[in-house]
């Protein structure tokens, strides 16, 4: 993923602190780590397979603008 802001690649991550198993990523994150605005020191880096899968898994959607670096994962929203 590209941050439109100059920001650099966005990087499928996990939280550090979390428990990363071959079984469970966890929550999943983005993370900008060439954006000096980017938070991403507690952040371990993902396989994009990992990130999918769980991504899938947990009916994410991404909002994003393309403005800046501002980006969220949220539930995906069914209409109920």
């Amino acid at each position: 993923m590209k941050s439109a802001s100059g920001g650099g690649e966005g990087r499928e991550a996990c939280g550090s602190g979390q428990a990363h198993t071959d079984d469970d990523v966890g929550i999943v994150r983005l993370m900008f780590p060439d954006s000096k605005q980017s938070e991403h020191q507690h952040l371990v880096e993902i396989s994009w397979d990992e990130f999918f899968e769980k991504f899938e898994e947990s009916k994410l959607t991404l909002i994003y603008d393309e403005e800046s670096l501002f980006s969220k994962l949220i539930k995906r929203n069914h209409g109920h």
